[in-house]
């Protein structure tokens, strides 16, 4: 977002008072936004006031559910404000608040719309009626003990006196026969209410004690307890809460809560160094055991406690903060009895105490050299850290970091705060119990207690071209303060025109500080471009560009907007425009988008009066093909002289755009390079994508004569390698398991095949932290030792090859699975052996697993497939024999099985791709040298082979066209070449149809009004709402769906996690069978990991963001471990107004 929406009002209002809910709105580099259109929304209820403090009372429950749903519009004024006045009934008989919830769009006038919203309060009168949680306990025929309090509306008590009627009522429940349609008897609940007792009574103070009423429940049932008032306006109050009532009281010793007693601290915060005086409402006067607590007993000691109200000292000391537990155990012995029956007694208490050290806080001070600033000016920053007696603090570590606010504000970041986090409060974890009870013969029962402005002039370069824009515009994390506790930074400001927040995070030791400032960037003359994010070719959109004058005076100025080739315009681009003092102008060009790349453009604007007023805005779109890519791979050996290598390929292919691999090797180790190809441009990422992708760039760095790309050791590779360590490591839950996906419950496949590919890294020297091994092992371990799940033992045999990896084995688990290798899968069987091999195993159980097995069922049901299985064979002996013969014919068994290069899935491909590296490891053949030259039309590429370089990569591109120019390979020594010829084209039609492949996907774009009501009969305007529904219809019950929607360019997803975007009336349609959901800029995409027979919908929301024509291409539903089940529906246009102005 390039503004900010503000709601500087108050939150809270007088009884029958108003209500008016004042906003504004912004941009981040100062200037108002004026005559920006808000559609707000406001919904009122009745609720029952709960201010802070009070949490052990209570204020009444909600009994009136009527609701007040009210939406308009408005227009910003000049200075970017609004209020709004929503018309609230006074309700003045009614003794409960309106709380109302407000949300607002603001839709500007570049087509940029950001939501926020706000709660209010309307007070129903001066005070409230505050009663003391009853005990959870209550028996029949004894008097209800009340503690009620006047609470103001600001949460603080209120005059101590104020009169009011305790009424109880009995509630019982009678069932009345009903009959309904058809003769159908029904039986309906009715509540009645039968008057026992009421008294009047006058409210008290917060610390006194409850104080017995004349209210007495009768027998044992459902009660209400109900306050009445008014205030000194005769607006009622009105509390009640409902309990329940057991039989009568047995005698004192078997009542539970008779060994309580409550402590009562005289300060809410304490500081160490000081001593906390505790009030003990003790019954009895005896000898008191005081122990400090918190992880462990801290300390102990013993005093003597006279009288009903005494008090006990505790001096606090520097290691108490940020909290302690004091426990009191008070005896008195039988001796001193006042019972009947002479017995010893004893009462146990508790209360935390809240300690700070004034000495762990440190005072840091952020000065800038100015607020404002023009983009490329240097950014000076003076910081000085203090402790809490004002002496600077040398040596100080600082992180100082400067972040474009209107990236912070789509999250709702704040500044960290290190003191709260590491003095935070603790947990007791002390238990503490007593023998003592059980020596009371009288009391059988078992009782124990536990876990208790603007600028002109200047600058520089007149019109220099913006295109640095930064989100972070510094980051320094190695900062230290000198001797006088001082640090200077200096940066230079960005070009993006916006305002940064600057943090300073210090600690030194254990002290801990943060300071926030911020700048702001701009010029007295901005163009700010509003194209959008990318396009698809023959999008024909309106381009727009803000211009704005921050100074006093009118200005004329040029607008111009170049392009390159990729667009191209309707029109003449250049205009002459006036822009009032402070004022902005809005300037529209139409454009459609012609090539396939890129696109660059650039927004000029200059007065030509004042040459240095001026500035011009560079920016890039993505421009896209509307028809989805399409491949094709065909492998040849050839030895002839000559040969055409384009003879295979589609004719249509060969007539689109796009763009031709050819890759010539001498290695047999080449035909992987097509399985690498799917694995890398496999689109998903759920934990076996993400797993199998990784495996290349772990495996293939071994032979990087063949597959350069995957040398491990290049910058991009260790980029890859690590990106996706963290996000396996990001799929890790509380259990050490790793999920399917991000957030999700740990599975023994996701752990076992995860697991086993993080341990192939650390293998080879890839970074992976240690304690997330050792906890992924743990859970591992447990999952091996505990029962095996019918029909999952390739899983469970996976995690055993897994933790042998991970030096982990368990040799006890594989003699338990080889006793059941007669109900082993083959899959089980291979991934047994490659476990047993792995840690140097009997030879003998290798070899009985390696034969064929006598179970027809799959290791890996879903994900699994007959190449992965030879992979897994191929492994196995490997890992035993190497040399075996039986491994060159599984090897050469696996290469011959491959369907257009690949073998079929991710988990196939990453498999195969995992044993024929081990396999070509353990084989090196020698390969004599190979030159020739691929010739196709005018082009003419040559090529030189031997043992250092056994493979040549060349692309052409290829135009669209009727031309079929024939490739032709020209090998003059007739060596044996392993060639591959990749087709990646997009066919010339833009306009795709519907494909029903074993299923079919339909999709329809509804526009919302913001209160989430539907508006079929509108056109789609900029600042819109719009559902977007993809109904799904499954003819058979399936597993692991990918179902990917590309957006249209006029059209942005909305993403409810962000504050900014979050529509709290609108439904979002949550699907509870999506186990992953993926928003992007111009795609939403949804995982299902199972789908039964039937129709399923998929919903999300978008907003208009451009006005124009653009394409939405094909919707796509797949089954990812099946990719001929697919269905596509049509692309379609979408048509979108500019907002009315």
């Amino acid at each position: 977002a390039t503004f900010k929406l503000r709601f500087p009002g108050r939150r809270q209002f007088a009884p029958g008072e108003a209500i008016e809910i004042p906003m504004n709105a912004s941009f981040y580099f100062g200037k108002p936004l004026a005559g920006a259109k808000a559609f707000w929304s406001f919904t009122g209820r009745h609720t029952i006031f709960s201010p802070s403090g009070w949490g052990k009372f209570k204020f009444g429950e909600i009994d009136d559910e009527r609701t007040t749903e009210l939406s308009d519009e408005g227009t910003l004024s000049r200075e970017g404000k609004l209020v709004v006045r929503p018309e609230v009934t006074n309700d003045l008989t009614s003794p409960m608040p309106v709380e109302g919830s407000f949300s607002v769009r603001i839709t500007n006038a570049n087509g940029q719309s950001i939501s926020g919203s706000t709660a209010v309060i309307r007070h129903s009168s001066d005070y409230y009626l505050a009663l003391r949680e009853l005990p959870r306990v209550r028996w029949a025929k004894q008097p209800i003990p009340m503690q009620v309090v006047a609470v103001k509306s600001d949460g603080s008590a209120a005059a101590v006196g104020q009169s009011f009627m305790a009424t109880l009522k009995k509630i019982e429940w009678h069932s009345v026969k009903m009959k309904g349609a058809g003769g159908v008897v029904r039986y309906k609940n009715e509540r009645k209410e039968i008057h026992i007792n009421e008294t009047d009574l006058k409210t008290i103070t917060r610390d006194a004690d409850p104080i017995p009423s004349a209210l007495v429940p009768p027998e044992a049932g459902e009660y209400q307890l109900e306050l009445r008032g008014a205030d000194a306006k005769g607006r009622p109050i009105r509390n009640t809460t409902t309990f329940y009532v057991r039989g009568e009281k047995p005698l004192a010793w078997d009542y539970r809560n008779e060994f309580q007693m409550e402590m009562v601290p005289d300060r809410a915060v304490y500081q160490t160094g000081g001593t906390a005086t505790i009030l003990l409402k003790a019954p009895f006067s005896g000898r008191a055991m005081v122990t400090v607590e918190r992880e462990k007993v801290l300390r102990s000691f013993s005093v003597n406690l006279t009288g009903n109200a005494p008090a006990i000292e505790v001096p606090l000391l520097e290691g108490d903060a940020p909290n302690v537990f004091v426990s009191v155990m008070l005896l008195r012995g039988s001796a001193d009895s006042t019972r009947k029956i002479k017995t010893a007694e004893y009462r146990i208490g508790y209360c935390e105490l809240k300690v700070e050290r004034p000495g762990s806080r440190l005072n840091v001070r952020a000065e800038l050299s100015q607020s404002d600033y023009q983009p490329g000016e240097e950014v000076e920053v003076l910081l000085s850290v203090n402790d809490h007696t004002g002496a600077p603090v040398p040596s100080t570590e600082v992180t100082l970091y400067a972040v474009d606010e209107g990236i912070l504000d789509l999250t709702g970041y704040e500044a960290p705060d290190l003191h709260s986090f590491f003095y935070s409060p603790r947990t007791l974890r002390v238990d503490t119990s007593t023998s003592f009870a059980f020596m009371r013969t009288e009391d059988p029962s078992r009782v124990a207690f536990g876990n208790k402005g603007h600028i002109i002039g200047g600058g520089g370069e007149t019109g220099k071209l913006r295109r640095k824009f930064l989100a972070v515009a510094f980051w320094n994390a190695t900062l230290r303060t000198d001797d006088e506790g001082r640090i200077s930074a200096s940066f230079t400001a960005p070009d993006s025109l916006t305002r940064y927040r600057l943090f300073a995070v210090a600690h030194s030791g254990d002290r801990f500080g943060t300071v926030e400032t911020g700048f702001r960037i701009h010029q007295p003359l901005m163009v700010e471009s509003a194209l959008p994010r990318f396009g698809r070719v023959g999008d024909q959109l309106i381009a727009k560009a803000m211009v704005y004058n921050q100074t006093d005076q009118a200005i004329e100025a040029d607008v111009k907007l170049e392009l390159d080739d990729a667009i191209a315009a309707n029109g003449k681009l250049e205009r002459r425009i006036t822009i009032p003092a402070q004022g902005t102008v809005a300037v529209n060009f139409p454009l459609e988008f012609a090539r396939v790349g890129k696109a660059r453009t650039v927004w000029r604007v200059r007065c030509p009066k004042q040459p240095k007023l001026a500035d011009a805005r560079e920016s890039f779109i993505d421009i896209r093909h509307v028809a989805p890519l399409r491949r094709a791979i065909h492998f040849a050996h050839v030895s002839d002289a000559e040969s055409d290598l384009l003879k295979p390929i589609d004719p249509a292919l060969r007539q689109a755009e796009g763009e031709y691999t050819i890759s010539i090797s001498t290695s047999p180790m080449a035909e992987l390079d097509a399985a690498a190809d799917y694995l890398l441009l496999y689109p998903h990422g759920c934990v076996e994508q993400t797993s199998s992708r990784l495996l290349p760039w772990l495996l293939l760095d071994d032979f990087e004569d063949v597959f350069p790309r995957f040398k491990s050791d290049s910058p991009r590779a260790q980029e890859i390698i690590e990106k996706s360590i963290n996000r396996l490591l990001s799929m890790q839950d509380h259990s050490g398991g790793l999920g399917y996906w991000p957030g999700g419950s740990a599975t023994l496949f996701a752990s076992a095949y995860g697991g086993m590919v993080l341990a192939i890294a650390e293998e080879r020297g890839h970074d992976v932290p240690d304690n997330q091994l050792k906890s992924l092992a743990k859970y591992l371990t447990k999952k091996v030792k505990g029962p095996l799940v019918e029909k999952r033992d390739g899983e469970y045999c996976l995690a055993l090859y897994t933790l042998a990896l991970l030096g982990e084995a368990q040799p006890s688990c594989h003699e338990r699975m080889f006793a059941l290798r007669d109900q082993l899968s083959s899959s089980g069987r291979a991934l047994l052996a490659m476990a047993v091999a792995k840690v140097g195993g009997p030879e003998e159980m290798v070899r009985d697993l390696l034969k064929r097995a006598k179970s027809n069922q799959r290791g890996f049901s879903y994900f699994g497939n007959s190449s992965q299985l030879l992979a897994m064979r191929l492994l196995a002996i490997c890992q035993h024999d190497p040399k075996a013969p039986a491994a060159a014919q599984l090897a050469g068994k696996i290469i011959s099985s491959a369907r257009a290069g690949h073998w079929g899935t991710t988990f196939g491909n990453a498999w195969v791709v995992y044993a024929m590296a081990t396999f070509a490891g353990h084989h090196s053949a020698e390969q004599g040298p190979a030159n020739g030259t691929i010739v196709w039309g005018n082009q003419e590429r040559s090529f030189k082979l031997n043992a250092k370089v056994r493979r040549l990569v060349f692309t052409f591109a290829n135009a669209p066209g009727p031309d079929e120019t024939p490739m032709i390979l020209r090998n003059p020594g007739e060596r044996t070449l392993f060639v591959q010829v990749k087709a990646a084209m997009h066919p010339a039609q833009q306009q795709t149809q519907p494909v029903k492949q074993g299923l079919s996907i339909h999709r329809t774009y509804t526009r919302l009004k913001d209160d989430g009501t539907k508006d079929d009969g509108a056109p789609l305007r900029v600042g819109d709402l719009v559902r977007v529904t993809l109904r799904v219809d499954v003819p058979a019950p399936a597993h692991y769906f990918a179902i990917e929607d590309g957006l249209p360019a006029n059209l942005e997803p909305m993403n409810a996690r962000l504050k900014t975007q979050a529509t709290t009336r609108v439904p979002s349609g949550k699907n509870w069978r999506v186990s992953h959901k993926v928003l992007r800029k111009d795609r939403a995409v949804f995982y299902a990991n199972n789908l039964p027979r039937g129709r399923h919908e998929f919903k999300y929301l978008a907003r208009v963001r451009a006005a124009g024509t653009a394409t939405a291409p094909a919707a796509k539903v797949e089954a990812m471990y099946d990719p001929g089940i697919v269905g596509l529906t049509a692309s379609q246009p979408i048509v979108t107004l500019p907002l009315n102005e």
